[in-house]
């Protein structure tokens, strides 16, 4: 076995029986450790904190959220490749692919705050000014915990 084979063989971690040229030793047994190869996962992103603008953008007017006629599934935020977004799922609209399939780092629900807006009938209202605070404290506490992981 010349230099390049025992190389090899030394690569595949196997027990290998090596005949040395220019020796007086007949067999040489070695164990062959192959290097180890790193496995990386999919690099965490780190997310920052939103404003309370950020949150005002998504809640604009109760028919924007809420059209008249639909109802309110769902509503809440996730993280995704370090962004935030924000989403609205209603009766006649088909519902988000990501919320739905799970492929968020993170998320946080406040339906019912958004329903206590929009809807009269709900056990607590809100106003826009009350549900802004109550989302930009949900969502920032989401972030805090995901990048405390």
């Amino acid at each position: 076995m010349n230099k390049r084979q025992l190389k090899k063989s030394l690569n595949k971690r196997k027990m290998v029986n090596v005949a040395l040229a220019g020796t007086d030793k007949k067999c040489v047994t070695k164990t062959a450790v192959k290097p180890e190869t790193k496995v990386t996962k999919k690099e965490k992103c780190a997310i920052k904190s939103i404003t309370k603008k950020l949150v005002g953008e998504f809640i604009t007017t109760k028919e924007e959220v809420v059209p008249i006629g639909c109802e309110l599934l769902s509503a809440g935020a996730y993280a995704l490749n370090g962004e935030i977004v924000f989403f609205a799922n209603i009766s006649t609209k088909k519902e988000d692919a990501v919320v739905t399939n799970k492929e968020y780092d993170a998320i946080v629900y406040f339906t019912e705050g958004v329903n206590g807006w929009v809807s009269k009938n709900a056990e607590k209202t809100y106003t826009k000014k009350d549900l802004v605070d109550a989302i930009y404290t949900a969502v920032n506490t989401m972030i805090d915990e995901y990048n405390l992981q």
